[in-house]
């Protein structure tokens, strides 16, 4: 027991002091001395079963007020004996005999006030300590919750689901960047977007919320398989869109020739997103610029001539241009990981 708990223990001792004869002082303050030493008693019982280092710094922090305390209590045995008290017994004993004496003297007054005090002090201490508790909690429910997070996003399952939603989401933009600039509304209000967005967010949510399960009851393959159904919603939205806009390019120049020719590009983006995942995102941006970089001018080019002329002609003009660049950068990627 800590030297500041010793302190808190050897003046709440007087609670558990044999009956107090009734001479000196009214019943009725024998019974609020009482009463309000049973409830330090209890109050010295949850301090002391809190955790230590949250304990100590409370009383560090809010325990102050017990020089007060220490104060009021020299007060009460100033100028008084205590003879009989003090007859070999140990400190604590000593100091609760010395305290049923005041009582029987008609101190009883006293007493209670200064039990009071030291009630109101050890509740201070006490209201820190359960801050102290509740932030020590909160903090560990966090350290756990990013722990499986991490955990469960770093599994192979997870990443490839992770990968899908990439590649998914590559080929929507892909595909919206092969219609004229005229068409940049198409496919942004799909009917069932609403809906699909609700899944995707109900996913999430049930992933998120399992990752703070109580620990009895989490399984890490739980969190993975959430996690894969949430990224597996939001493949399934992009994939609407992308329906979406193929069917879109019909009125902009799409025929059977330039829908070949766009394959080509997916495949050929699938091709590449295969390789950064394999590689890195970051190892990999080198050949994805450098790519862009060589093809950029012929690109526009044909974009702008396309946007121009909607038309079978010049779209699968674009979708060559589009497809120099994507093989340029798979290959590119592939040299690297050689």
């Amino acid at each position: 027991m800590s030297m500041a708990i010793s302190v808190l223990a050897t003046s709440a001792m007087a609670a558990c002091a044999a009956a107090v004869p009734e001479t000196g002082t009214d019943p009725a303050t024998i019974r609020k001395v009482e009463q309000i030493a049973a409830k330090r008693e209890s109050q010295l019982k949850t301090l002391a079963e809190a955790d230590p280092e949250i304990r100590e710094r409370c009383l560090i922090s809010d325990g102050d007020c017990m020089i007060e305390v220490r104060a009021r209590r020299e007060k009460l045995s100033t100028g008084r004996s205590f003879y009989k008290c003090h007859t070999g017994l140990e400190l604590e004993p000593s100091q609760r005999c010395e305290e049923n004496v005041l009582v029987d003297e008609g101190h009883g007054r006293e007493v209670a006030d200064y039990y009071e005090l030291h009630t109101w002090c050890i509740q201070r201490v006490l209201e820190c300590v359960a801050r102290g508790q509740q932030d020590a909690a909160a903090a560990a429910k966090q350290a756990r919750y990013k722990e499986r997070r991490q955990a469960a996003e770093s599994s192979v399952g997870a990443k490839a689901a992770l990968a899908a939603v990439e590649l998914a989401v590559a080929k929507v933009d892909f595909a919206r960047s092969t219609l004229p600039a005229s068409a940049e509304d198409v496919c942004t209000k799909l009917a069932d977007a609403p809906a699909c967005l609700k899944q995707v967010q109900d996913a999430e949510a049930a992933y998120e919320a399992y990752l703070s399960t109580p620990k009895g009851e989490f399984v890490a393959q739980g969190a993975i398989d959430r996690y894969r159904k949430s990224k597996q919603a939001e493949v399934s939205c992009q994939d609407a869109e992308l329906q979406c806009l193929i069917e879109a390019a019909a009125e902009f120049g799409g025929v059977k020739q330039t829908r070949s020719a766009f394959d080509t590009n997916l495949e050929l983006i699938a091709q590449r997103q295969k390789l950064l995942q394999s590689q890195g995102s970051a190892a990999g941006q080198a050949c994805l610029q450098q790519a862009v970089a060589g093809h950029q001018v012929r690109v526009v080019e044909a974009y702008r001539q396309y946007s121009k002329h909607p038309q079978t002609y010049f779209r699968l003009q674009l979708q060559k241009a589009f497809q120099r660049m994507h093989r340029d950068q798979v290959e590119c990627l592939e040299r690297q990981a050689q």
